[in-house]
């Protein structure tokens, strides 16, 4: 472990942000932004505004998510809840983060789609091809669909704290950080055609702002 130069006596805050500086590979308690991951408990992103609604989604879209993990973990599974009934499935997968605040690899898709001709409210969770071990980072739990008549629920990455995506790949003014009368962006997707693989690559994909927001996926830890 690094020396750390005997600096005085600092207040707590001032000792942290020393240790930071002068030996950064000393790891931060990072239970003080999440108390760890549990196996066998469904997981979700925690800075969607709210409330979170049923706003119809786009066919052959895929929508990227973005989940900070903060402790490693074993993702098993994926899941969205249906808010409206309807005709139509959808295939859920993860990305590992790229570069300028984007997806970028392909981690796993889940082999088998969901199916959204349920009852309303009914969640919906399928497996990944194999049980995948996340170190902690940014993660993209990403989702398309082949119909818009069977509604998940979606989110909007544009509340005050968080700040909309912007948050993560940032914005060419102010008035994208902001809420208010320009709204943050609140999903980020490209064009597939459902039943094609999920690319390797997300690639840059296109931001965007207010409705419909970005569909809701959790994760399974095994």
């Amino acid at each position: 472990m690094p020396t750390v130069p005997d600096l005085g006596s600092p207040s707590p805050k001032t000792e942290r942000t020393l240790i930071q500086q002068q030996a950064p590979d000393i790891e931060v308690d990072r239970t003080t932004l999440h108390p760890g991951y549990v196996s066998g408990l469904w997981y979700g992103v925690g800075h969607m505004s709210s409330p979170i609604g049923t706003q119809a989604i786009a066919a052959d879209t895929l929508y990227a998510q973005p989940t900070p993990i903060l402790f490693p973990c074993t993702i098993a599974e994926l899941g969205i809840v249906v808010g409206t009934q309807g005709i139509g499935l959808a295939k859920l997968g993860i990305y590992a983060n790229g570069a300028d605040g984007r997806p970028g690899a392909l981690i796993d898709e889940c082999p088998a789609a969901v199916d959204l001709n349920v009852v309303a409210n009914a969640p919906l969770n399928t497996a990944l091809s194999t049980p995948k071990l996340v170190q902690p980072g940014l993660y993209w739990l990403a989702s398309v669909f082949n119909a818009i008549t069977g509604v998940p629920f979606t989110g909007q990455f544009n509340s005050v704290l968080a700040g909309g995506f912007s948050y993560y790949v940032g914005s060419p003014t102010m008035a994208g950080v902001a809420r208010g009368g320009s709204s943050p962006y609140s999903r980020l997707t490209q064009a597939l055609t459902y039943g094609t693989p999920m690319p390797a690559q997300f690639g840059v994909g296109t931001l965007a702002t207010n409705a419909p927001g970005t569909p809701v996926v959790g994760f399974k830890v095994a």
